[in-house]
């Protein structure tokens, strides 16, 4: 079994309105599970409090918790921050979809 993380500007908590991309995260998390894998959601605080499974960075600052986490796979769903990250020890994925 692998630790995945991923890293999104979305959160899953359902008692708040959902986007399109939390779908899509929340689909991510579900197969990367389905496969056996430990998945972690990585996303910046907001109004919108935690749910199980997630983790919340503040003004920007998520390469602490990243290296916290120490995944196996990061999965990046917004590739936006892929600007902030830096040479990484694991797998980076980059979810390309939408019209980039």
């Amino acid at each position: 079994m692998s630790l995945v993380c991923l890293l999104t500007l979305e959160h899953l908590n359902r008692s708040f309105p959902l986007s399109g991309g939390a779908l899509r995260v929340g689909g991510l998390r579900y197969l990367c599970q389905k496969l056996g894998n430990e998945t972690i959601i990585l996303r910046p605080e907001s109004d919108v409090p935690a749910v199980e499974g997630e983790k919340l960075f503040a003004n920007g600052k998520f390469l602490p918790i990243l290296e916290e986490i120490a995944p196996d796979i990061l999965i990046v769903e917004q590739w936006a921050l892929l600007d902030g990250l830096p040479q990484l020890n694991f797998p980076v994925i980059c979810d390309l979809h939408g019209s980039l």
